[in-house]
């Protein structure tokens, strides 16, 4: 999953991610697309979303309010959580590398060695028993 958007126009009309409306269309949204891709066999895993870290990035808001709603999600359809954020972000305190290695170059995308840390990371948390059928 990526991270949230700073808002979404719906019905002739934007949405901010800590409105109770946005908050609405994304649990059901999220819920579907884990139904869809269960209705396939597919195992789900998704992750939570790190604050953005660029130049001008503006509010954590919206990663603060979408987070707990991939939480809920998760937990009510029994899809796996893997928390990137408190790894990005121990405790709302985001870090910029690991092992001497930028992570996050722009501050944002995951990319080269930062990319290989991360995807590495997001792989040992998926749930073995996941993958077997």
């Amino acid at each position: 999953m990526s991270g949230p958007a700073a808002e979404l126009f719906r019905d002739g009309h934007w949405l901010l991610p800590c409105s109770a409306q946005y908050a609405a269309l994304f649990r059901q949204r999220l819920r579907d697309e884990i139904a869809k891709l269960r209705s396939t066999g597919a195992k789900v895993v998704i992750t939570t979303a790190a604050y953005s870290r660029y130049f001008l990035h503006g509010s954590d808001d919206p990663v603060k309010c979408e987070n707990p709603l991939r939480r809920e999600v998760a937990a009510a359809t029994g899809a796996q959580l893997v928390d990137l954020f408190e790894y990005v972000c121990p405790r709302g305190q985001c870090r910029w590398e690991q092992n001497g290695v930028i992570l996050r170059i722009d501050g944002l995308h995951y990319k080269g060695a930062g990319g290989r840390i991360v995807a590495r990371w997001l792989i040992d948390q998926v749930d073995a028993s996941a993958w077997r059928n």
